[in-house]
């Protein structure tokens, strides 16, 4: 990294020295110009080996940038309840994805991370729904404590109706079910077949591939009636599950600044502050620069849906203990749908 820096600031002084002694006469405005585009240059001369990950980039561009393609195992997609490998699906089945190491060796041994703890090791799985060439919407979920293993499995469609499945694993897969994506990818569907892509990956600080596939979805004909019926069991028995946080503290004032910063979102109907007080945060000189507490705001989207969503709030510091107009942070793990009828419970 010190190698790096110290490379940039060599070639912008080398680019910039060149520049200036092609100029007689001294011009601030150019001399300025001159300076911004060395400096601009001799940035883009870091190695490209060198990756570093934006915060603002999502878990599936950081895969795209990083990931080996090394095909470190194979992935087997399945019909829950009789096991047979499948190439396609209708509503009515549930459906499993199996992952296994390469040449029966342990997901360690397979991606040679034998000399990692072993609990930073974790296998990914990126689902995504396409209508030909056009992606629907995606989602991933991962496991840990798997570096020991030769294989393992996600679920990735739970049919509510299916009774092979024990009722405990059941209302775990209904909330964590790979496959549901997201809420609004449902109102995008129509009675067509659709293409499910699986992608897998291990993951130990580097971003390894595993191995990928897709199927054939087929909502065609009478299969979408019946996909509708069954994703509005889901819906229901996933609503009637989500029930807001206690609140730690009351503060009307707070509340309704958040409610008027979240209106952008939706109808809000309730605002909870999960944090009994604030939380004070220094630079490193010691000197305060925010407080934050998180928040749980209920809103009415436009589709007529209620979402819990965390946040976090925050208050940038002044001096003399004074303290900025009140601003969201960022968005918090919990986002979730809920019933009408939880919102005050």
């Amino acid at each position: 990294m010190k190698k790096n820096i110290s490379s940039i600031i060599i070639s912008s002084l080398l680019l910039f020295s060149t520049m200036c002694s092609t100029s007689f006469a001294f011009d601030p405005q150019s001399f300025l110009n001159k300076a911004k585009d060395a400096v601009n240059q001799a940035s883009q001369m870091t190695s490209p080996s060198t990756y570093t990950s934006p915060s603002n980039y999502t878990h599936n561009e950081v895969i795209k940038n990083v990931a080996k393609k090394l095909s470190g195992g194979e992935i087997e997609v399945f019909d829950t309840k009789s096991k047979a490998l499948i190439n396609s699906f209708t509503p009515g089945m549930s459906v499993s994805l199996a992952v296994y190491a390469k040449n029966n060796k342990t997901f360690e041994q397979a991606f040679n991370t034998t000399d990692k703890p072993a609990d930073m090791q974790k296998i990914r799985v990126n689902v995504a729904i396409y209508d030909g060439d056009k992606k629907l919407g995606d989602s991933d979920e991962y496991v840990k404590d798997v570096a020991k293993e030769k294989e393992t499995s996600f679920r990735i469609w739970v049919d509510p109706t299916d009774k092979t499945i024990e009722p405990w694993e059941e209302t775990v897969n209904l909330r964590n079910r790979v496959f549901a994506i997201k809420e609004d990818t449902y109102y995008k569907l129509a009675p067509k077949v659709y293409t499910v892509k699986f992608e897998v990956y291990y993951e130990y600080g580097n971003i390894d591939e595993v191995a990928s596939t897709s199927i054939k979805w087929d909502l065609s004909g009478q299969n979408f009636a019946k996909w509708q019926n069954l994703a509005s069991l889901i819906n229901k028995s996933e609503y009637n599950a989500v029930i807001p946080d206690k609140a730690g503290q009351k503060n009307p004032k707070l509340e309704a600044e958040i409610k008027a910063l979240m209106a952008y979102e939706g109808i809000v109907k309730r605002v909870i502050l999960i944090d009994s007080d604030w939380t004070i945060h220094r630079n490193e000189y010691g000197i305060i620069t925010y407080r934050i507490l998180t928040a749980e705001v209920i809103y009415k989207q436009p589709d007529g849906h209620f979402l819990l969503s965390e946040r976090n709030i925050v208050q940038d510091y002044l001096g003399n203990n004074m303290w900025a107009k009140t601003r969201l942070g960022s968005a918090g793990w919990k986002q979730e749908y809920m019933s009408e009828d939880n919102i005050w419970k």
